[in-house]
């Protein structure tokens, strides 16, 4: 029985360790809805592809967890395998081909989505509220002149709180919104598998 409750502890702090909070420096914002006259700009949180590989390396090891992705149809299915408890545990999701880079944001999609839903990485992101932030055009896109910020409780720090102005990369919008409940999972063709980390 007492083995029973450590092996459920440790799973507790594994679990913990996964869906642990990114800082502001790990997190990206992307702008979403804009008002009519485009100078304020709804923040999208999201976490790259590199900090997820961050964490699974922290918490796993860096052999401790392996990536393998297929070709179906539209897009990429990734699987993400963890070694826990001498076994091998995997979780999948997929993303479709976007329009901006198809393959690139496919893999990365994929990737991300197979984190979240199967290990938790991020997932609380997905239930930030939202937050309007002064944005200004830069080229087709648009940026933030304010730096959005996210508390230790994972909510939106209001803009008069975030000094000065700093200058964001355009984000290229993507065809898909990478949102777990609206994703439909594409069907599978038998493509051969494709192994290796995603280069983001």
């Amino acid at each position: 029985m007492e083995e029973t409750k450590n092996t459920l502890q440790e799973k507790k702090t594994l679990l913990e360790r996964l869906q642990a909070k990114f800082s502001n420096e790990e997190l990206e914002f992307r702008v979403g809805s804009t008002n009519g006259n485009k100078t304020m700009g709804m923040a999208l949180p999201y976490v790259s592809a590199r900090a997820i590989q961050n964490r699974l390396d922290e918490v796993f090891g860096i052999d401790g967890w392996q990536v393998e992705y297929r070709e179906v149809q539209n897009g990429y299915l990734c699987k993400i395998s963890a070694f826990i408890d001498g076994k091998w545990v995997s979780k999948e999701d997929g993303c479709q081909l976007t329009q901006f880079e198809p393959l690139k944001g496919a893999l990365s999609g994929a990737f991300k989505r197979a984190a979240s839903s199967g290990f938790g990485i991020g997932r609380y992101l997905y239930e930030v509220g939202a937050e309007w932030f002064p944005i200004k055009q830069a080229g087709r896109s648009f940026v933030f002149t304010v730096k959005p910020a996210l508390d230790e409780n994972g909510h939106f720090i209001k803009p008069a709180q975030n000094q000065g102005e700093y200058m964001q990369q355009p984000y290229q919008q993507q065809a898909q919104p990478q949102q777990q409940g609206n994703y439909q999972r594409p069907q599978y063709q038998g493509q051969p598998q494709q192994q290796g980390f995603p280069k983001f």
